[in-house]
């Protein structure tokens, strides 16, 4: 999940992902890097959770 979570803040602010283009719009990069964000935290939150 941390690796998806900076793999979708990188692409929300270069706007290419495998090649494929995504849309331009500020809102849309800032909303998308604040989603993958989300990703990473959640993914250390599971990394730090006792069995």
């Amino acid at each position: 999940m941390i690796l998806f979570g900076i793999v979708e803040i990188v692409t929300a602010f270069t706007h290419n992902f495998v090649g494929v283009s995504t849309s331009q719009g500020t809102v849309s990069a800032y909303s998308t890097a604040a989603v993958g964000s989300l990703y990473a935290i959640a993914g250390l939150f599971v990394l730090t959770m006792k069995k």
